[in-house]
């Protein structure tokens, strides 16, 4: 039985998206094979200077971005992570300066920073944001995005936007008031992430939040502790919260890029999983109404490495 291509390539497509292991043999079956899922082996990119990521990906990605049609990456990459947790060397910020705008289809995105460093700035800003439609955003966006507030809520890069975590490293005044008018205006929000530690939000703006007339659609919202140092100020915190509501959940994670994992295909589950988890128990009354610390986690949640990231779907 031969498959008109069209349904061929549906299917081929399908099976990449959903193993995407078996990427590399599917290529060479054809020619016509190689051109339909080229673009999946840049599905998902992170660049870093971290000595944990092989380097083999970061120079394949920079030499089809060198070297390949503008369409392959603005088809191929849609999960993009940035780190910043090591000083990014002068060619490492040129390639990705280059490389970046070509990236058109991205729909996750994660930019992590230790240190206020103006790098991940003029990165970031090399994306091509206003051709995005993202659907999930981890970074500090009120950093990235100096006129953070409303307007910028209703640009269609955030029109489909559902899951939002801040990693914002302080909660001035004028930044509490630009997340509220930015979260509030989001059309889609239907999961927002703060981490707990850095917490300055008055119990005024978790209120309009969490409003009827705030964030309309919103289902979770997270303060997330990291495992690895804060087990016992997590549940202290998770115990006096400043408002209690039943979408709120306290969640540890031992990676900042949690946010990036997907359970439902197969990876570990991430850190939004395990609260909609906790969620689902409450409404099923396995869960006490009071309790808000998602506490349970397992030895397999340690210490994953970059490339373990990348290679749950790939």
């Amino acid at each position: 039985m031969v498959l008109p291509l069209d349904l061929e390539r549906e299917v081929l497509e399908f099976a990449a998206e959903r193993y995407p292991e078996a990427v590399m043999d599917m290529l060479v079956l054809a020619r016509r094979t190689h051109a339909w899922l080229e673009p999946f082996l840049y599905r998902r990119v992170c660049l870093s200077a971290g000595e944990s990521l092989s380097p083999v990906r970061q120079v394949a990605f920079f030499r089809a971005a060198r070297t390949k049609p503008a369409s392959l990456l603005a088809c191929g990459v849609r999960f993009l992570r940035l780190d910043f947790s090591m000083h990014w060397p002068p060619e490492l910020v040129r390639d990705a300066l280059h490389a970046l705008p070509l990236c058109a289809g991205i729909v996750w995105l994660c930019v992590n920073s230790d240190e206020p460093y103006d790098t991940h700035i003029v990165v970031f800003n090399a994306i091509p944001l206003q051709a995005l439609k993202l659907r999930r955003c981890a970074t500090f966006l009120a950093e990235c995005i100096p006129a953070l507030g409303k307007s910028t809520a209703r640009l269609p890069e955030f029109s489909l936007l559902t899951h939002l975590f801040f990693m914002e490293r302080s909660m001035s005044p004028e930044v509490s008031a630009a997340v509220l008018a930015f979260t509030t205006e989001l059309p889609a929000l239907t999961h927002l992430a703060f981490i707990f530690e850095n917490l300055k939000l008055p119990k005024t703006t978790l209120q309009e939040i969490l409003a009827p007339a705030g964030c309309r659609r919103l289902q979770i919202l997270a303060f997330l502790g990291f495992t690895s140092r804060d087990i016992p100020l997590t549940e202290q915190w998770a115990a006096e919260l400043p408002i209690q509501d039943q979408r709120i959940v306290v969640v540890m994670t031992w990676e900042w890029d949690d946010f990036m994992r997907d359970g439902t295909l197969g990876g570990k589950p991430s850190f939004w999983d395990k609260a909609e988890a906790f969620l689902a128990g409450k409404a099923a009354g396995t869960v006490p109404k009071d309790s808000f610390w998602v506490c349970e986690y397992t030895e397999d949640d340690q210490g994953d490495d970059d490339d373990e990231w990348l290679n749950e779907h790939q």
